[in-house]
């Protein structure tokens, strides 16, 4: 269940916060390599990161604290 819900927030993001996302959390990529494929700097895809995270939380409500707890 909360793996559907998931999937559908990250789906709802804008393509390159879904791409950074995936990579970051279920590819398993580094920023470093994150960085290189989108050619930005890694501070720029920890930014990118950070705003999706806060869009996936407020998208999930009450299951976004779990997400928070394991994001953390």
């Amino acid at each position: 269940e909360l793996g559907r819900l998931l999937n559908d927030a990250i789906d709802g993001l804008s393509p390159r916060e879904a791409d950074l996302i995936r990579r970051t959390f279920f590819g398993g990529e580094s920023r470093a390599e994150v960085a290189s494929a989108l050619s930005v700097s890694e501070g720029r895809v920890r930014q990118i990161e950070q705003r999706a995270i806060r869009k996936l939380r407020y998208r999930l409500g009450p299951t976004g604290r779990k997400l928070n707890e394991a994001v953390r």
